[in-house]
Order: structure tokens, then C-alpha cells, then sequence
């Protein structure tokens, strides 16, 4: 066999090996990521019940972290979204989709035309 050949077979097990070990890391990493989260809601329930979720989540757990840290007042679509530095129509039509589908659920309450609050506790 020929050194170019040789070369070509030891690289292609070195990147087996490799996305192997990526593969590894992956699944750590997202071990850590639930510890993490597990942790800041531990912290939250003891602290102060309600813990910003972490970037990673899907913008429903970020938009009841916004009406249930703002309980005491109803929110518009808009209102979200200035709480959670969006800016962009698009993204205040997807907070409305969110709100709609969030009240339809009954994880929040209409309180007003296009003004919606978490439920009391």
C-alpha cells in the first residue's frame, strides 16, 4: 500500500474517532444543560418562585415567565415582546399565536381585548 493510502485509512479512523468523542460530549453537554435547569428551578422555588427559563427553552416558557413575573397587570402581545427585546413584526405575530394558543390551553387568562395574565396561584 502506498504512504498517500496509509495516510487516507489512519485519518478516517482518527475522524471516527473524533465525531465519536463529539457524540460523547453532546450527550454530557445536555446532561449538564437538565442539571443546570434543575438547579435554577430549585433556586427559583426557594428564592423567589420565578426563575427567568433558559435561553434554550421554547418562547412559551419565556412568555409565563413574563406574565407570571408581572401578575398584578394585564399584558398585551407588544408588552411581551418589549419585556423579551423583540422587536420584529414577525416575532410580535408569533408572541400573539403563543398568547392565543397559551389561553385556548388554559395555561393563562384573556382578561381584555388583546391583554392577557398568568392565573393566580
Amino acid at each position: 500500500m502506498s504512504d498517500s493510502v496509509q495516510n487516507v485509512i489512519d485519518d478516517s479512523e482518527q475522524l471516527q474517532q473524533l465525531r465519536a468523542r463529539l457524540a460523547e460530549l453532546d450527550a454530557e453537554r445536555a446532561q449538564i444543560h437538565a442539571q443546570i435547569d434543575a438547579c435554577m428551578q430549585h433556586i427559583a422555588a426557594v428564592v423567589i418562585r420565578e426563575v427567568r427559563p433558559p435561553s434554550h427553552q421554547p418562547l412559551v416558557h419565556h412568555i409565563l415567565w413574563i406574565l407570571r413575573s408581572n401578575r398584578d397587570f394585564s399584558l398585551s402581545p407588544t408588552d411581551v415582546a418589549q419585556h423579551l427585546g423583540m422587536t420584529r413584526r414577525a416575532q410580535l405575530e408569533n408572541i400573539r399565536v403563543h398568547l392565543s394558543r397559551m389561553r385556548a390551553k388554559g395555561w393563562i387568562k384573556r382578561v381584555g381585548h388583546g391583554r392577557y395574565q398568568a392565573h393566580a396561584e
